[in-house]
């Protein structure tokens, strides 16, 4: 993904750890690629992209911070796009579910899905609850 290589201090280097998706990633992508390209498009979407000029999207790569995905263009061109998890993910399960939210936000968004709000117990019966 890096378009020039950038120097890493010996110490910095020999410190480091590789990402807990490297082994993972691959397995990911593929099933994402194969059944999720509707939100995909939506969190590209959600992320700043103008739908009309979205034809598909592909999952590059997923990290513990986000995801790589290559968006085609109306007209062909094609464009490298970053999308930044909330926060960083630990494991492959953190990873697919945060995969998930991003296309469920994406949703609701698109759609300006409001939830029906519950209504909450009175505090005084519950309170009178806890004295039975």
């Amino acid at each position: 993904m890096c378009d020039a290589a950038m120097p890493v201090d010996p110490a910095e280097y020999q410190d480091a750890t590789a990402d807990p998706l490297c082994q993972v990633a691959p397995g990911i992508i593929e099933f994402w690629n194969a059944n999720n390209q509707d939100e995909l498009v939506r969190s590209v979407v959600n992320d700043g992209m103008n739908e009309s000029e979205v034809e598909a999207v592909t999952l590059l790569w997923v990290d513990q911070f986000g995801i790589d995905t290559e968006v085609l263009l109306t007209g062909g061109a094609r464009r490298l796009v970053r999308i930044a998890f909330p926060r960083p993910v630990k494991d492959e399960r953190a990873a697919r579910s945060a995969l998930t939210m991003m296309g469920q936000v994406a949703w609701e968004i698109e759609k300006d899905y409001q939830p029906i709000p519950l209504p909450l117990e009175d505090e005084e019966e519950v309170v009178e609850e806890g004295k039975k």
